[in-house]
């Protein structure tokens, strides 16, 4: 998705438009927001039992559930620096 909207807000740049590019980056931002929220809280409402996709061992299970959380940060914060470095 970065590249999509680096190329929109270069164009737009390029063309003399700034205002044009500022609403490039704020669609390109309330997307990739969006879609982090929406990823990081399916993965969190599952973490009880996502473990189970790893191994049925129950110490597995409660690791996986401690690091869901960690889990989901990566997840927003990895979303957004894609989208900002695109």
């Amino acid at each position: 998705m970065g590249g999509l909207f680096s190329t929109r807000v270069s164009n737009a740049l390029g063309a003399g438009s700034p205002q044009s590019a500022r609403v490039s980056v704020s669609a390109a931002m309330t997307l990739a927001v969006s879609e982090a929220i929406l990823v990081s809280s399916i993965i969190f409402a599952s973490r009880q039992v996502l473990g189970y996709v790893f191994s049925n061992e129950q110490d597995v299970v409660d690791y996986v559930t401690d690091m869901v959380p960690l889990l989901s940060i990566s997840v927003i914060v990895d979303t957004l620096h894609g989208t900002l470095s695109g």
